[in-house]
């Protein structure tokens, strides 16, 4: 869903991904040397073109780099986007990263820079052309200017990068100037140095409701031009991908809001009005208060033994939700989040630690059962990625109490978290909502570790994938059960499913034969028959409806 496309203008239109995959390509072009002299120069261009082969599956040629320019709503993630592809550039050259370095300090060419220039509402010259000083050549004076330290900086950096943050709100003079920083990677007798990428970063003025200088058509036509929007599903990968704790990670649950209410990702319409209003920027700063929020709670039911002990501090984070995304985003996210914690939560909790249900959570899920709409849709939703979640923090535990043997540990979570979907999802009809919950296991593992250890996410796809011997342990703990044998088209549901978790591994990395050993078993006659001797051992289930038996496949995509 292509969201925050406010395109009046004649720009082309490209999302926050787009636009970082392009960054990655072009920066690994400009500090690629056409003709090496150094061994330095020669490893690096070697790097560069082993990186371009294997991250973007095409031969590396050198060409000459043009300047970005990402133009969009307040927001969106044109800054974020330079940093994260610079931080990117800076791992993939084995450059330390220092992101707008203050003080004395002076880059090495062990070092990767990036200074940024704010130029809203600049009215001084001095923030690029420096301050003039005098100096004496044999005898004579001169006026010259004295070029900002960060300027020598960029200049001496291993890598570097300058951006010029809302250029187009700076004065006309000023943007001439950075016009000439873009081309020429100077500005009269100051050098940022030939190594340096260049990018620049602006509002869309009277179209979003923030004040603007007119920009030059000479600084249009001198680099390239993008119209930047932000999606739901971009952003809870960034979420999910982020740096920090375990209680750091993760979309908090928003993903499944913003599909359930994809108008509230973005409300910049609110913005001329001076109120809060959503943007991906005001969702990023909210979402780490509701992350410590779950983090607090999940603990809570974790060591909790009486219900007195176990609350989510729902009115303090609804405050935070009003100040920062608005009024409007925030009374449906409470709705939301009450049903969670309130209802989901706890229920998914005892059932993946293998307690009884009370009998007013038994009701409830039963209700849910016999009613339809969206309600109904939105509590088994709910359920299937909690279930997923928690099984998966169960999971992740093994994995640090268990380095060496955590998977054989972890298959008494995976028999509890199977039956739980078979008992609450499948028995109930459900069966095109497992897929979902397989998905949401995945991802809180990625997040967890993103490693080729336990699960990690891919780097063309971005899809989240299993370890295998963990991705097919998961598949005969569902299989061993008798109701996942009936038929979903023309296969039975435990297969559906199982193809499934053994797609989102498939392209595992460096794991390729262990792969197609469990596709082999997958589709052999053997390992059906050894599930299905399982499963027989336990009594059958009645059979589900015939239009429970056919519904279409899981859908495998981001929640």
């Amino acid at each position: 869903m292509k969201l925050d496309d406010n395109n009046e203008l004649a720009i082309p239109s490209v999302s926050t991904k787009q636009l970082i995959n392009m960054l990655k390509q072009d920066m690994l072009a400009n500090f690629y040397t056409e003709n090496p002299t150094t061994p330095l120069q020669k490893a690096r261009n070697a790097k560069i073109e082993d990186v371009f082969l294997k991250e973007f599956n095409k031969p590396f040629f050198s060409y000459k780099v043009e300047p970005h320019h990402a133009a969009g709503r307040p927001g969106v993630g044109k800054t974020t986007s330079f940093m994260v592809a610079g931080e990117w550039a800076a791992k993939q050259l084995d450059l330390n990263f220092v992101p707008n370095p203050v003080g004395d300090f002076r880059a090495t060419e062990n070092d990767f820079v990036i200074v940024t220039l704010e130029l809203s509402g600049e009215t001084s010259k001095t923030v690029v052309s420096g301050v003039p000083v005098v100096v004496e050549m044999s005898g004579e004076k001169y006026t010259m200017s004295a070029p900002p330290l960060a300027f020598d900086n960029l200049k001496n950096a291993g890598g570097s990068m300058l951006l010029l943050d809302d250029m187009p709100n700076a004065l006309p003079g000023i943007q001439n100037m950075c016009l000439s920083l873009m081309e020429r990677k100077g500005f009269q007798n100051i050098s940022i140095g030939e190594n340096t990428f260049v990018g620049s970063t602006g509002n869309l003025g009277k179209l979003d409701g923030t004040n603007i200088s007119s920009t030059s058509s000479a600084n249009a036509s001198r680099r390239q031009n993008w119209m930047v929007y932000d999606t739901p599903e971009d952003w809870c990968h960034r979420a999910a991908t982020s740096k920090g704790a375990a209680h750091q990670r993760g979309d908090a649950y928003l993903g499944e809001f913003f599909q359930q209410n994809p108008e509230l990702f973005s409300t910049i319409t609110k913005s001329k009005n001076g109120e809060p209003f959503a943007t991906p920027r005001t969702w990023s700063k909210f979402l780490g208060y509701s992350r410590v929020a779950f983090a607090q709670y999940e603990k809570m039911l974790d060591i909790g033994d009486s219900k007195s002990k176990v609350h989510f501090d729902l009115p303090e984070i609804m405050l935070r939700a009003q100040s920062l995304v608005g009024m409007d985003a925030a009374n449906k996210l409470k709705g939301y989040y009450l049903t969670i914690t309130n209802n989901v939560m706890p229920i998914a909790k005892k059932l993946i630690s293998g307690d009884d249900l009370n009998n007013i959570q038994k009701a409830l899920i039963k209700e849910h059962a016999g009613k339809v709409g969206n309600e109904s849709e939105l509590f088994f939703s709910q359920l299937n990625r909690t279930l997923g979640e928690f099984a998966a923090l169960e999971v992740s535990k093994n994995v640090g109490k268990y380095p060496n043997d955590w998977v054989a540990k972890s298959k008494p979570v995976l028999d509890l978290y199977t039956k739980a979907i078979v008992d609450n999802i499948l028995k109930l009809n459900r069966a095109d909502k497992i897929g979902s919950s397989f998905v949401a296991f995945s991802n809180k593992l990625c997040t967890l570790h993103n490693s080729e250890e336990v699960a990690q996410y891919s780097k063309v796809t971005n899809a989240p994938k299993l370890k295998p011997d963990l991705a097919l342990e998961l598949i005969k703990s569902f299989a061993q059960h008798p109701e996942t044998h009936q038929k979903m088209g023309d296969k039975p549901i435990w297969k559906v499913c199982g193809s499934d978790v053994v797609t989102n591994v498939a392209n595992y990395e460096s794991s390729d034969s262990k792969v197609a050993n469990i596709q082999s078993q997958l589709e052999s006659t053997e390992l059906a028959d050894l599930l299905k001797s399982k499963a027989t051992t336990k009594q059958e289930a009645p059979e589900p409806p015939k239009e429970a038996l056919e519904p279409s496949p899981p859908s495998m995509v981001m929640y």
